[in-house]
């Protein structure tokens, strides 16, 4: 598919990291999600990757800054033409009846007709991307998709409502009875507020679905700021919202919806909204942990350490009004997300320093389990059992007793596996699996 021979591409790919000065570790993290993945850049530059698939070249291309004419020029390949895609979807419609039923019947589908809606999402040159990994990418769109459907269902209830409260303030100011005018009219003044808000976050919701992150991070805070004039909590509660959503677009489909996360919750993380609604000054310091430990994980350097000390922060701020006497499970959580900034602050660092990091997110793993038992929360248990055995062999790793430490790993994953069925949490016992073959190997290596 690509015009540039294997090692050209891996040429212009060395060229490109070297000039951002990024490490192979760094390219690996902003262009495949993980940063481990650094031979595989390697064997790229190398120009010993003779299959790398257009997707993968394209994603590395864009993580290295290089425009759109680069990446066609590169690839060489042509889009489907808008009358194309048209046709495509009036035939969907006609065999399926609405579009909504095809993306229930994905593998049924032509390739054609594929492409056609994912072009719909704004799926970033689709016509690149293998069958099956389309479908999957239609899989994840399809399920956004249906639950942003529900909600602009839901806007005709809150629209029928808002047409009952005027028509008993009619009534009211008919009867001269003008307290209860002021009343209704207080009241639909806040629904009007509410709605035109709800609008706004729906159609946040709709640029997420075509993975224009920028525009939805506009919109919510268009959306939450509508508040601002008389209820700054709202005003929180609304840039929290928005920040779930763009994390958990990015963590998906990746992008920068970590950072406008980030942005979004940042200026409402005050002592001011401390003092007025602590659970949801908690709420936003925790998710701003998460977008910040994320956002971590996609940078090197003095830049990652910045983002992973700022993440610790948020999440020890957050257990400040997250106490276990009051709200345990939610004490739990914030201790889980704590150990897992301090797992990754520790495992790059060195010597004595490192230890006592990881000797700390060992001790937030510790605490969460007692709210996290296997008999009421078995798989938030096991899930902390595996953070555990990770922390434990990082720990062998920077020395002291090791052998202790792995023994102790081992333990760990081993409780994890026996709650991770393969049958039902495939994905969790894998993870666990290849785990426990790590802590294998640096034990038989003593």
């Amino acid at each position: 598919m690509s015009s540039l021979s294997v090692e050209q591409f891996g040429a212009l790919v060395r060229a490109r990291r070297t000039e951002k000065g990024w490490s192979q570790e760094a390219l690996a993290a902003a262009a495949l999600g993980n940063g481990d993945r650094k031979g595989y850049i390697s064997s790229i530059e190398n120009g010993k990757q003779p299959n790398v698939t257009a997707l993968t070249m394209q994603n590395i291309a864009r993580a290295l800054d290089m425009s759109t004419d680069e990446i066609d020029a590169m690839l060489g390949v042509v889009a489907p033409g808008n009358e194309e895609v048209a046709q495509e979807l009036e035939q969907l419609r006609q065999e399926k009846g609405t579009l909504n039923a095809a993306l229930s019947e994905l593998r049924t589908l032509t390739r054609g007709q594929l492409i056609a809606l994912a072009t719909q999402f704004e799926i970033n040159r689709a016509f690149e991307l293998a069958d099956p990994t389309l479908i999957v990418a239609l899989t994840d769109k399809a399920e956004d998709y249906r639950k942003l459907r529900a909600d602009v269902a839901n806007i005709d209830e809150r629209v029928a409502g808002l047409g009952n409260l005027k028509a008993a303030a009619r009534d009211a100011i008919e009867r001269l009875d003008l307290e209860e005018v002021e009343t209704l009219l207080t009241r639909v003044d806040e629904v009007e507020t509410e709605v035109a808000a709800e609008t706004k976050e729906l159609r946040a919701q709709n640029a997420l679905l075509r993975g224009r992150v920028d525009e939805a991070y506009r919109i919510f805070v268009a959306a939450a700021e509508s508040f601002g004039s008389f209820d700054m909590v709202e005003v929180a509660r609304r840039r929290n919202k928005g920040c779930g959503h763009l994390y958990r677009h990015c963590r998906r489909y990746g992008g920068n919806g970590f950072l406008r996360a980030i942005d979004l919750v940042k200026p409402i993380a005050t002592d001011d909204l401390r003092l007025a609604a602590p659970l949801v000054w908690g709420a936003v310091q925790n998710d701003l942990g998460l977008a910040l430990e994320n956002q971590g994980l996609r940078t090197q350097g003095a830049e990652r350490a910045d983002l992973l000390a700022q993440a610790v922060a948020a999440y020890t701020a957050a257990l400040e009004v997250r106490t276990r006497a009051d709200h345990p499970v939610r004490w739990a959580m914030t201790q889980n997300n704590l150990g897992n900034a301090l797992l990754l602050q520790g495992e790059r660092s060195q010597g004595a320093a490192g230890a006592d990091v990881l000797a700390q997110a060992v001790a937030a793993y510790t605490a969460a389990l007692e709210v996290y038992t296997r008999a009421d929360h078995p798989v938030n248990w096991a899930m902390t059992q595996e953070n555990l055995a990770e922390a434990k062999q990082a720990l062998a790793r920077h020395g002291g007793d090791t052998r202790a430490h792995l023994q102790a790993a081992l333990a760990h994953v081993d409780g994890a596996l026996e709650v991770f069925d393969p049958a039902h949490m495939s994905y969790n016992h894998g993870k666990a699996s290849r785990l426990r073959d790590s802590i294998l190997a640096d034990l038989a290596a003593l």
